[in-house]
């Protein structure tokens, strides 16, 4: 009886576990295949994969195997040749899988492959082939590493006699890649904006990533917006990157009074090194400075002439200007033309937070007063958890309110009532 044979079954779809480094101009691939083994219903093992293997194999036995592997699809293009090609083994499989890439994980394969791979592959040749593949040649010993007879392939639908056994060769390809270069590039993993108290330090917590095919070594310059590398603010030198691979850059500065932009650079002069596959994401700029928040108000009113006993209605408008977030409280009542003062008798109290950039616009209603009432509305806002940098926008006053007398009825000239009399007779 014929069985459908799965013979040197090698894993060519690539799938991204994590983020494989390179060393310089070479890729890694850790690639498992297998062999099967077969017996047939009348209990006689059977050739493997006929015409190619025309002898009968059973557990236990030497073979030797020939077979093709090609480069991960997103790099073949850039494959030259084959350094070299290594037999994985449990006491290898940590460094074989680090920085590689592969179709399984390494904990996968811990767990399941390697109990039933092979013990022995030696004798190994490879032959780079045009279109990225490489063609592997081995004597392999059937026999698992942990399971001795392999790992089971039988179907529950097969006969009592049938059996089934796989035995799985992982090996390591080191691909030679053509025109790798690396790609530096900065990131700020906390953000773009920074604060503090004004003439405090604080660190900035900054990354350089190599994201090109080849390992390099690249530096690193800070410095303030509007000054020149002389004055750097930090510095690092001899920066080894293979790829995905990062430095930690952390740059401590002296916070400003206002905020200002501060400038990240890497391969500094563009030659550090030559060849860097792209250019344009090596600056990166923040802002640092005080952790203090600037609340500004304004304050307008419907009319500034009301008639007598009717009400004004003033309208206030809140900023918060930043950097910080701040906790408001801001009054709103009378004034009686002098600066920062709001009269607490019919004051109006709010509380509130504004986020950075944030506004808030608050209604504020006089008392109706007799004819001849003047008086201002004016408006003050304190900034309670933290300090406030520009105090003379945080106060308003509108211009002076003076309630109106009703205009009195017109005066109608007696000539006018007798010619009206006289008409009408």
């Amino acid at each position: 009886m014929k069985k459908t044979l799965f013979t040197l079954i090698f894993l060519l779809s690539i799938v991204f576990i994590s983020n494989p480094v390179y060393a310089a101009d070479t890729v890694k691939q850790v690639d498992i295949g297998s062999f099967d083994v077969w017996k047939n219903s009348s209990g006689a093992w059977i050739p493997s994969d006929p015409p190619r293997y025309t002898q009968a194999y059973k557990p236990g036995d030497t073979i030797h195997v020939t077979y093709t592997i090609t480069a991960p699809a997103d790099k073949a293009d850039k494959v030259v040749g084959v350094k070299s090609v290594n037999f994985v083994t449990p006491d290898n499989a940590g460094t074989a899988f680090k920085d590689a890439l592969s179709a399984t994980t390494y904990s996968k394969y811990d767990e399941t492959y390697s109990l039933h791979q092979v013990k022995q592959m030696s004798n190994i040749t490879h032959n780079y082939i045009d279109n990225s593949k490489v063609e592997i040649s081995a004597d392999v010993v059937l026999t698992g590493w942990v399971e001795p007879l392999g790992f089971s392939v039988k179907k529950v639908w097969q006969g009592q006699n049938v059996d089934g056994r796989q035995f799985y060769i992982p090996v390591v390809i080191e691909w030679e890649m053509a025109d790798a270069a690396p790609d530096f590039w900065i990131t700020s993993p906390n953000g773009t904006s920074f604060t503090g108290e004004p003439g405090s330090s604080i660190t900035i917590p900054t990354e350089v990533w190599n994201s090109g095919e080849k390992k390099d070594t690249t530096d690193f310059i800070s410095w303030w917006d509007g000054e020149s590398w002389d004055n750097k603010v930090a510095k690092y030198d001899n920066l080894t990157l293979g790829y995905s691979e990062k430095a930690d850059t952390p740059v401590t500065v002296t916070v400003p009074a206002a905020p200002k932009t501060l400038w990240f650079r890497c391969n500094i002069d563009n030659n550090t090194p030559a060849g860097e596959s792209d250019l344009t994401n090596n600056t990166l700029a923040v802002t640092v400075g005080p952790n203090n928040a600037d609340v500004g108000v304004s304050i307008s009113v419907d009319t500034t002439r009301p008639k007598r006993n009717s009400r004004v209605t003033a309208t206030v408008n809140a900023t918060n200007h930043g950097p910080a977030t701040a906790d408001v409280r801001l009054v709103i009542g009378e004034n009686n033309g002098a600066d920062q003062v709001v009269n607490h008798y019919d004051e109006d109290v709010f509380i509130f937070t504004l986020a950075p950039g944030e506004s808030k616009r608050l209604i504020y209603k006089s008392s109706g007063y007799p004819a001849g009432h003047s008086t201002y509305f004016a408006t003050k806002a304190e900034v309670t958890n933290t300090t406030d940098p520009y105090l003379s926008n945080n106060f308003a006053r509108t211009p002076q309110i003076i309630w109106q007398a009703p205009a009195p009825p017109p005066v109608v000239p007696s000539s006018d009532i007798e010619s009206s009399l006289i008409h009408t007779q």
